[in-house]
């Protein structure tokens, strides 16, 4: 199947915000790796595309009601910003899965006879966060930049 980058005009079959051959670009400007077979970058493109439009609570409102992804926006009408194409690019290098499965059943506290052993909970519920996207986005978020979504498991 094949990517459909997101223009500006609201795709509705959009999938992605940037190309395999952007990414490749970007990869090499940045001293990162986009390796693999074209099916697998394009995957890995689908899902930072999905991260990103799941993650973050942008600005304004989508263009359209028929468009397939978060971008373009009333706030930055006809075009997906530079910043959230370089998000894309950035997550697509990432070499692990981008959510984490949170264990409802964690253990917080271990008795071995007399010593107990008491363990944090994992911050951000143990969903791992990307420093570098979140510094890319923010000017586009709602909240002054520092909202993202939460969702508890």
């Amino acid at each position: 199947m094949a990517l459909v980058i997101e223009d500006g005009t609201s795709l509705p079959h959009a999938d992605s915000y940037a190309s395999v051959a952007q990414c490749v670009t970007y990869a090499a400007g940045h001293g990162l790796t986009f390796a693999g077979e074209e099916p697998e970058r394009e995957a890995r493109l689908r899902r930072a595309t999905q991260y990103l439009d799941a993650q973050y609570a942008y600005k304004g409102e989508e263009e359209t009601d028929t468009q397939g992804l978060a971008w373009p926006r009333t706030v930055a009408p006809g075009v997906v910003p530079k910043e959230i194409v370089a998000a894309c690019c950035e997550l697509a290098c990432k070499t692990c899965d981008l959510w984490t499965d949170v264990d409802s059943s964690a253990v917080i506290e271990d008795t071995i006879g007399p010593m107990t052993t008491k363990f944090a909970a994992p911050a951000n519920g143990g969903q791992v966060r990307f420093a570098a996207v979140d510094a890319m986005v923010k000017r586009w978020l709602a909240g002054g930049g520092s909202t993202i979504r939460v969702v508890r498991a």
